[in-house]
């Protein structure tokens, strides 16, 4: 039973270094791709910022909004719910014809992978050991950096060329996202018993105003 819960860690371990891969991979295939998107869409230095702060700007609104549906609906609905529409707005993406419509659809895109990551930590918690967390999380939090450099590197290179210019690249991504949030709901179970009492779970309000009175949880989120 053990070696089959050991496993199992694994599994989600893994599930989660390419859930946010792919994610990282959707969001950061756009700056190489902007001369060329551009061509299609007339944009001004600022609106091409705009592109890639909005995702960031998404976060700060949806990662408790993330955190906060994994304590309603659990982790499995919560993270396969962030994976959709991430793979919705970067199909979006494809048919966008406006700087505005475009910006909509990357703080939409940074909604979903905010939703993802924010429930990562307790996706773990419920399956990792204690002992086990930092390498665990660390491994799964990698897949950002790598689908970071990854996007980076072979967008405007390989992916555009090869799949029909920036829009069937975007689908393409969308796709990925689309088997991930599959594959998320196939493979992850919330694990019963270890959890908080419901009560205490769907108290949201009074679970921030916990947390929010913990000295060094303020200042994890300043130094962030």
């Amino acid at each position: 039973m053990e070696n089959q819960r050991e496993s199992y860690r694994w599994v989600i371990i893994f599930l989660l270094f390419l859930s946010l891969f792919f994610g990282s991979l959707a969001m950061n295939c756009v700056p190489p791709l902007l001369t060329e998107i551009s061509g299609e869409i007339p944009l001004t230095k600022a609106q091409m910022g705009t592109v890639m702060g909005v995702t960031m700007l998404a976060a700060l609104f949806f990662a408790p909004v993330g955190g906060g549906m994994s304590d309603k609906i659990g982790c499995r609905w919560a993270i396969g719910a962030g994976a959709v529409v991430l793979a919705l707005s970067s199909a979006l993406r494809s048919v966008a014809y406006s700087s505005s419509a475009l910006i909509g659809y990357m703080f939409a895109l940074g909604a979903g992978m905010a939703i993802i990551y924010a429930n990562v930590p307790k996706s773990l918690g419920l399956w990792v050991p204690p002992n086990e967390m930092a390498r665990a999380n660390g491994i799964s939090m990698a897949g950002i950096s790598v689908g970071m450099a990854v996007g980076m590197g072979i967008s405007a290179g390989y992916l555009s060329p090869t799949f029909g210019g920036w829009r069937g690249t975007m689908l393409l991504l969308a796709a990925f996202a689309l088997v991930m949030a599959i594959l998320w709901m196939l493979f992850y179970r919330d694990r019963t018993g270890v959890s908080a009492d419901t009560d205490q779970q769907q108290n949201f309000a009074g679970n921030f105003k916990k947390v929010f009175k913990d000295r060094e949880i303020i200042l994890l989120a300043i130094f962030y």
